[in-house]
């Protein structure tokens, strides 16, 4: 591996690393907290814990379609090596496109990169779609990240939240989906779980 390429929505850019509330709907804050979030997010603390540098292609509200967009143009630059790693952590699956044939679609183009998906806050697929996909390189495709992070905050009892927020996923009141984002400690855990899935899948 000589470098992480990350790419997905807000759980990627690293939005909700902030403490600053005003900025929780906006997803084009200041260059300053947009530098907090992206510097802060999972990408750049998985590069920590790798010891390789990282790229974050995060861009918050973008969907799965966007996000296939994003691959196709990095690797149109020319300047992708074959030894580095696409981490694709997937968007709500229904913001922009299907999810079965925007995964099909990752998968032919990123056939002969080393590469591996994750979900962030939503599967992208249901039970009965898992068996029509080849999820060879999708990480635990029945669970999600905001999984992780919830199962640490019931264990600890501790925030893991934007803005110090609680048990985000049985709020009832305003709840939208990808409404809430990791605080630091969220991304640092993603982070962990990453760097675990990683020594299980691909051989580093």
């Amino acid at each position: 591996m000589i470098r992480i390429l990350a790419f997905g929505d807000s759980w990627t850019k690293g939005h909700g690393v902030e403490e600053d509330i005003e900025y929780k709907e906006n997803p084009h804050p200041p260059l300053m907290i947009d530098k907090l979030r992206e510097q802060n997010s999972w990408p750049n603390q998985l590069a920590g814990l790798l010891h390789k540098p990282a790229i974050n292609f995060g861009v918050c509200g973008i969907g799965n379609g966007r996000i296939l967009q994003l691959i196709k143009e990095t690797l149109a630059s020319g300047l992708v090596k074959k030894d580095d790693l696409f981490l694709i952590m997937l968007s709500f699956p229904y913001r922009d496109s299907d999810p079965i044939e925007v995964y099909r679609e990752m998968e032919e183009v990123l056939k002969d990169y080393n590469h591996l998906y994750f979900n962030s806050f939503w599967r992208t697929f249901d039970d009965e779609v898992i068996g029509l996909v080849d999820t060879t390189n999708f990480v635990e495709p029945e669970r999600c990240m905001s999984d992780v992070l919830s199962d640490y905050e019931v264990l600890n009892n501790i925030s893991v939240w934007e803005y110090n927020s609680r048990s985000v996923w049985t709020d009832e009141v305003g709840m939208k989906i990808g409404d809430y984002h990791p605080n630091y400690l969220g991304y640092k855990l993603i982070s962990e779980q990453i760097y675990k899935d990683i020594h299980n899948k691909i051989r580093l």
